[in-house]
């Protein structure tokens, strides 16, 4: 069991909690029972599993990767958390094949994590399998983004874009469908639902960029009744993925 904070395995993977670090050895950190277990059921490579030993007594599995006991406190120096679960895991970057897919989001400057990940759940759930981020979006290894996404995460393909890919999308057939406040009402308007569509979501503060808007094939936004100014992103993008979702079931 490994009992030292300063243990140099310890004190090198604990720098995987910054973004710098992450980037360079490709590498993050996953942490809690839950998160866990996602991982092991989308049979993720892992690299090395840090557990207390109360854990692995009440999860005794075929482990996919190397076993190191720690104390509390060790755990608590790999950690990002203010309590831990009793297991954190190493694992290389998430490396996907291209699915082909007929509906997608684009997300623009998604800056916050939480929103992040949530809105990566909500496409998994809805049934939006590709997820495109630009440049200015949170990092997806970001603890606040993991344990938002929930485990989708790792089931979604996440890939970068940038104007050049939006315009291959747009020549490959795909509805670029906006977000801004000079859009159309949905709910209401009948939504027209093409077969190949992408749904593009911007920072709440911003919202989406000039040349996005400039390239996009139709504006959209949400009808507000009361008196607040907007939704938060997250609800928002919700409400839009199924709002097409439903429309096209029908």
């Amino acid at each position: 069991m490994i009992s030292s904070r300063n243990n140099p395995l310890i004190v090198e993977t604990a720098l995987l909690k910054t973004k710098k670090f992450r980037k360079k050895n490709r590498a993050y950190l996953i942490e809690g029972t839950k998160l866990f277990y996602e991982a092991v059921d989308q049979n993720l490579p892992m690299t090395r599993i840090f557990a207390t030993t109360e854990w692995l007594k009440k999860n005794q599995i075929n482990f996919p990767a190397d076993i190191i006991p720690v104390s509390k406190p060790v755990l608590e120096k790999l950690s990002s958390l203010k309590s831990q679960e009793g297991v954190i895991a190493e694992l290389p970057y998430i490396l996907k094949k291209p699915k082909p897919f007929n509906k997608a989001i684009i997300l623009d400057n998604i800056n916050d994590p939480g929103n992040l990940g949530t809105i990566i759940r909500t496409a998994d759930c809805a049934g939006y399998n590709q997820v495109f981020l630009t440049k200015g979006c949170a990092d997806i290894y970001n603890q606040k983004t993991l344990r938002a996404s929930m485990g989708s995460i790792f089931r979604v393909d996440i890939e970068k874009i940038d104007l050049r890919g939006m315009r291959v999308l747009k020549d490959q057939g795909f509805e670029l469908i906006a977000t801004a406040l000079n859009g159309k009402e949905i709910f209401m308007n009948e939504i027209e639902v093409p077969e190949k569509f992408v749904l593009i979501f911007g920072n709440e503060s911003n919202g989406l960029s000039k040349d996005i808007l400039e390239l996009s094939s139709q504006r959209i936004k949400i009808p507000i009744y009361g008196k607040a100014e907007s939704l938060n992103v997250a609800i928002a993008s919700a409400v839009i993925m199924y709002a097409y979702i439903d429309q096209k079931k029908e």
